[in-house]
Order: structure tokens, then sequence, then C-alpha cells
């Protein structure tokens, strides 16, 4: 059936459907930019943005320190209408199913949420 995203979206609250949250990403499995990097540019303030605030998660191996997956949130959660999180899926997909990291691709994902 070929119908385009405005037409099923239709077809959706007509029939009662509700859509207080869409969720939209875009994998990059190419790398364009290393989100640590990122990371340091803000921190440094050498980065641009009409967002306020910025949001970050990492983690560290407490065996030897090695960093685990960085997640950057640009927006406020509960006050923006438009909320975005990059993060390095392959680190996430890693810890999820318990398995090197080295198993996967470098794979960033950025959400618009």
């Amino acid at each position: 059936r070929k119908i385009t995203w405005l037409d099923f979206f239709g077809e959706c609250k007509k029939n009662g459907g509700k859509f207080p949250r869409l969720d939209i990403s875009i994998d990059d499995k190419k790398i364009y930019f290393e989100i640590p990097f990122l990371f340091d540019k803000i921190r440094n303030g050498e980065a641009i943005s009409r967002f306020k605030k910025t949001d970050y998660n990492g983690s560290l191996l407490m065996e030897d320190g090695e960093q685990g997956g960085t997640t950057l949130y640009f927006g406020a959660k509960k006050h923006s209408e438009v909320y975005f999180c990059f993060y390095q899926k392959n680190y996430e997909q890693a810890e999820k199913y318990n398995k090197p990291v080295e198993e996967y691709r470098e794979w960033n994902r950025y959400e618009l949420r």
C-alpha cells in the first residue's frame, strides 16, 4: 500500500490515535564526528548553539579507567519543544547484550525527540 506519512498519520488520528511525542533517529555508521570530541568542544566553550544548556552522560570502567559511551542531550527534557540526544549506539548495544564494544562497528545515533 503506497501512502504518504501525512496520510498514515491522518488515518491514525481518524481512528483515535494520539501522538504525544514523535521520535526521529538517524544512525551514523560512517561517523562524521566523534561524540566525545563534540563534548570536549562544548566543555571548552568552543561550540555555539541556541540551546542554553547541554547535559551529558558517560561511563568509565573501574578496572582500567577506559572510557565507555558518551551521550549528549541538547534542550530541556521537560521544557523544550525540541530535544536532541546524540549517543554512541555501539556502546549502548554492547552493554545491552553484554558483549565487548569491539564486536560492534562504530555507530552513533542522533535522535530528535
